[in-house]
């Protein structure tokens, strides 16, 4: 990839196009809250699989870095994690330690550790909800790139 920060086999959304970032600029302009993706493992193949539903025209390829979703395509997105949310708030064992979020109007404990399949997807679609909903609200394009 073109890219300084991420080597390997990514699949990233994010708020801001990442081609030319480097580490500094990214930290230093306070733009890592804007960048979500996986690299490797299982929620990188789930991210894969949710992209090749949701949008599965843009997904056909690798190396292609920054390419804009339109407004059609975010709100899609944006349904599809807000539903994936809904049923693993279902199915997740509630923890009684970890760190809190917000997400879909409920306050919950993330445990990465005891529940690290279920919390692990938590956290991947709370990160990517915040940026679609901030893409959204700003009228700004949602970037995807995959490595």
């Amino acid at each position: 990839m073109a890219n300084q920060i991420f080597n390997g086999n990514w699949i990233i959304l994010s708020g801001v196009k990442i081609e030319g970032l480097n580490s500094q600029t990214l930290h230093k302009k306070k733009l890592n809250s804007k960048i979500w993706g996986y690299n490797e493992g299982i929620l990188q193949e789930i991210l894969l699989e949710i992209l090749k539903k949701v949008i599965p025209n843009k997904v056909n390829e690798k190396n292609i870095i920054d390419i804009p979703l339109n407004v059609y395509e975010i709100k899609s997105l944006k349904s599809f994690f807000e539903e994936e949310v809904k049923k693993l708030l279902n199915e997740r064992m509630v923890s009684d330690s970890g760190f809190e979020v917000e997400i879909l109007n409920q306050i919950i404990l993330l445990d990465l550790r005891n529940n690290r399949k279920t919390d692990s997807l938590l956290y991947g679609y709370f990160n990517m909800l915040k940026i679609i909903d901030e893409c959204i609200e700003a009228n700004n394009p949602l970037y995807l790139t995959i490595d």
